[in-house]
């Protein structure tokens, strides 16, 4: 038994086989079987290691991908928002430009996300400003369809962005934040929907799913930590 317990730890560690690992735990304590049941032991934490590092592996190729999407299908609302004002004459309001300033955190979140996808910590600044600007743009954008839904007086929306002091972004980006319109007026619907009511599920598809990816890389931490102890 002695004269064969090493070589079947090289098999083991060599094929990373969960099931002969265990049956080698399994072995009956005695003396003669001390070796194999180390070998075991080691095995198990090769296979782990193995798995480990497999599994970590695939991490940097899912988050960039989300991370690229993320930055794409902003960037592209955001022209298509561009589009609507100077290809279709639609005017925005202050609140238009609120949602368009929340959609450029949205592609700046998948641009952090995007530079070093390995990185926990670039990851994190990701999903924190992510999903502050999905959970503001939802704000606005439920604030938006009251008013249109809910027309009164006294809701009445500003006519010149309140951007604090220091980031004017209506005058440094006219072109792009500067409103021009009404925030009570729908000016373009599709199937009956209307552009604000778009936004809110928009805005509410990106905080679920920002919201699940924050939980699966909770997840994937922990599972991290679990194998390597």
């Amino acid at each position: 038994m002695t004269s064969q317990s090493p070589g079947l730890p090289e098999t083991l560690a060599t094929a990373y086989n969960p099931g002969m690992c265990l049956l080698a735990l399994t072995v009956i304590d005695r003396p003669e079987t001390v070796p194999l049941k180390r070998a075991g032991r080691a095995c198990f934490h090769t296979v782990a290691a193995a798995d480990a590092f497999r599994i970590v592996g695939r991490f940097p190729d899912t988050d960039i991908h989300a991370a690229c999407f993320l930055a794409f299908s902003a960037f592209a609302l955001e022209s298509t928002a561009l589009y609507f004002q100077y290809g279709m004459g639609l005017q925005p309001c202050v609140l238009c430009v609120y949602e368009r300033l929340a959609m450029v955190g949205l592609f700046i979140a998948g641009l952090i996300g995007a530079l070093a996808p390995s990185s926990l910590i670039v990851r994190i600044l990701a999903l924190i400003v992510g999903l502050f600007s999905a959970i503001k743009g939802l704000m606005i954008s439920i604030h938006h369809l009251d008013l249109q839904m809910n027309p009164a007086p006294w809701k009445q929306c500003e006519f010149i962005p309140n951007f604090p002091e220091t980031l004017p972004f209506h005058k440094w980006l006219p072109a792009v934040f500067n409103p021009t319109g009404s925030c009570n007026e729908s000016q373009w619907s599709l199937f009956g929907i209307t552009m604000v009511q778009w936004l809110v599920f928009i805005f509410a598809v990106y905080v679920i799913v920002l919201g699940l990816i924050t939980l699966s890389q909770v997840k994937k931490s922990r599972n991290r930590r679990l194998i390597f102890k």
